[in-house]
């Protein structure tokens, strides 16, 4: 009994330290494991790699520390569930032509990534914050995005379908796989690699997505299109613009989110697809195990 257990315990490190490597090589890594419950504090959000910690909060009383899945790449193998920052954006006043919401997130002063970049999470989305037709739009993450910089991450109703994509101001629209529709709900995990052809020295300047649905396959799609080189200063994780108005501050996501990892480099398919499936030895530790709960981060249902 006691090899038995010593061998599985084996094969569930081999199993965490794929994902866990590639996870631990990103430039931030925000766990958002802070508590199971309750109120959020500036000195909780907090970059687990190198420091890039929350600047400021913005409407701190709209967040809260709650718990999740434990199946992220983040989450301890010996726990039975994870930790997540829960978003509610809220509507102060309905407007004609736009709502004014109070954004709830966070920004980094001073960081952002440039050129060639990947970005991680896992989240489970609740739908648009406002009605408004021209501020459908649900950015989790602002990587110094400007008329000519950076770029957006999250949702989008198009067509009258909610997808995920990518989105910079100069292409005008958002760069979106037609497959990858988001439903509220649902967790999923998400990677996005940006390859600037510039900076890699060849190719073409090409979107990779990798999107798996809690308990479905992992859906990828490649599309060419413009990755900008530079970024202005800031980032912003909770909508385009944070803080209480119209404008890119109503495009503000509601929803819960596991934890959020930035590469400031084009991660691999391979190390892409680490990050959301489990590896082969995870999946035979299960059956050693019988599916105790310190394997439980690498299931699906």
């Amino acid at each position: 009994m006691t090899t038995h257990l010593l061998a599985a315990g084996m094969f569930a490190f081999i199993a965490a330290a794929a994902p866990a490597a590639v996870v631990d090589s990103a430039e931030a890594l925000w766990k958002f494991d802070a508590a199971d419950a309750g109120s959020v504090s500036l000195t909780q959000v907090v970059d687990s790699n190198n420091g890039h910690d929350a600047t400021n909060l913005s409407n701190a009383g709209l967040m809260n520390w709650t718990t999740t899945p434990a199946d992220g790449p983040t989450v301890d193998l010996y726990t039975d569930h994870g930790r997540g920052l829960q978003l509610n954006p809220t509507v102060q006043t309905p407007g004609d032509p736009e709502d004014t919401v109070n954004a709830a997130g966070f920004s980094v002063n001073g960081f952002t990534v440039t050129g060639s970049a990947t970005f991680a999470t896992r989240f489970k989305w609740d739908g648009f914050a406002n009605d408004d037709a021209s501020g459908q739009s649900a950015w989790l993450y602002n990587n110094g995005h400007g008329a000519s910089t950076g770029w957006l991450v999250g949702i989008q109703n198009l067509g009258g379908q909610t997808r995920i994509g990518q989105f910079q101001y100069q292409n005008g629209a958002m760069r979106s796989p037609a497959s990858m529709v988001i439903n509220t709900g649902v967790w999923y995990d998400l990677v996005v690699v940006m390859l600037n052809a510039a900076e890699e020295g060849s190719g073409t300047d090409q979107l990779r997505f990798f999107l798996q649905a809690d308990g479905a396959t992992v859906q990828t799609a490649v599309i060419n299109g413009a990755v900008n080189a530079t970024s202005a200063a800031n980032t912003y994780v909770g909508s385009e613009a944070l803080g209480t108005g119209g404008g890119n501050v109503r495009k503000a996501f509601d929803g819960t989110v596991d934890y959020i990892g930035v590469w400031d480099s084009a991660l691999t398919d391979e190390q892409a697809i680490s990050i959301l499936v489990p590896e082969p030895t995870s999946i035979s530790v299960i059956g050693l195990l019988g599916g105790a709960a310190m394997l439980r981060r690498r299931r699906r249902a």
